[in-house]
């Protein structure tokens, strides 16, 4: 009975080993950039977690909607980030939004994205011009698509 009960606390415990808990900090150094650092509790690597970012606000038209918010930029954080899963991208010019790390079913995590501000727009015009990972989405960040 007692080699039962080892080995059942045995499994238990090593399953809480690989347990992990997404985490995304989203950074504003009032530049014209996001900073995006996602991550699992347990260094997990995030290169292929679903980076989402929704306008804020209800949405009902004909383009690609998410919880009823219009998506304007969906791909993976290894395929936006410059290191370890980091993103720096020029901020939306849409006013609020959502930055969303979708890593399946109970690890998704949802942040408010720090506004554009006037101040930043010399910066924000030259990032945006320089951008290269937007690509498809860029008239949706950008807010040319309402």
């Amino acid at each position: 009975m007692k080699k039962i009960l080892l080995i059942i606390a045995t499994l238990l415990s090593s399953l809480l080993l690989f347990a992990h808990a997404p985490l995304l900090d989203v950074q504003d150094n009032n530049d014209g950039y996001i900073y995006l650092y996602p991550g699992f509790s347990n260094g997990a690597p995030t290169d292929d977690v679903e980076l989402i970012v929704v306008k804020d606000k209800n949405y009902n038209g004909t383009e690609e909607a998410r919880d009823g918010k219009m998506v304007i930029l969906q791909s993976t954080f290894g395929k936006m980030g410059l290191k370890n899963g980091e993103v720096k991208l020029p901020k939306p010019n849409v006013g609020k939004y959502l930055v969303i790390f979708d890593a399946g079913p109970g690890h998704v995590v949802e942040k408010k994205g720090p506004k554009l501000t006037e101040k930043e727009m010399d910066a924000w015009k030259v990032a945006i011009e320089k951008d290269t990972h937007l690509g498809v989405w860029k008239d949706k960040w950008i807010g040319k698509v309402k």
